[in-house]
């Protein structure tokens, strides 16, 4: 039992040592430890988004532990984000025919969409990010990295589940949803990729 017991201990200790060597290995450009993040400048027509970058890669930051997040007075290099594109596309067309008769739910004598209107049972939403690192004593830029994400999300079901209508609140919040995610994703790459190899 006790052999067990230290058989354990040691793989686990064995194991959080590789943990730490990896971990330790990665750090910013110049070994640099006190960062700020200030909100990312948002180039595009799709309000608001911009604080879902910023606190995405502050997470990071700080779930890693490489560096502090802390204000610019007191921070050795600046993180600014700018976010330069945001595109939708529709994929998954459906001609409205007027024959088949589409209707809403609460009046089965209603045609809700014009003849010929196209309806898109799926969107992707692609973004483009730059991220630029520069030190605060001279505005020297040290890093610079471009990100690229694409992901879909679903229309918004009207009648049944074979067709879908342009409903604005519904496609709102499914975009804002999904660029979160993305956010969150494309700055966990920026952190490993800002991180690694210095």
């Amino acid at each position: 039992m006790k052999f067990f017991l230290l058989l354990a201990l040691t793989a686990h200790l064995f194991g959080c040592a590789s943990y730490h060597l990896g971990h330790y290995k990665r750090h910013l450009p110049g070994g640099y430890d006190r960062v700020a993040i200030p909100m990312f400048t948002n180039k595009t027509d799709e309000v608001g988004i911009e604080n879902y970058f910023t606190k995405a890669l502050k997470f990071e930051f700080e779930r890693s532990r490489l560096a502090t997040v802390t204000s610019k007075e007191h921070a050795q290099i600046i993180i600014e984000g700018f976010i330069k594109s945001v595109d939708y596309v529709g994929g998954s067309p459906t001609k409205y025919d007027e024959k088949e008769g589409l209707q809403t739910p609460t009046n089965s004598n209603t045609n809700p969409l014009p003849k010929g209107t196209t309806l898109f049972k799926s969107y992707t939403a692609s973004l483009v990010v730059q991220l630029v690192a520069k030190k605060v004593s001279d505005n020297t830029i040290i890093w610079t990295g471009d990100f690229s994400s694409s992901k879909g999300f679903s229309g918004a079901l009207i009648g049944s589940p074979q067709y879908n209508y342009a409903n604005p609140l519904y496609n709102q919040s499914a975009r804002v949803q999904t660029i979160e995610k993305q956010a969150k994703e494309m700055m966990l790459e920026a952190h490993d990729r800002m991180t690694e190899n210095f």
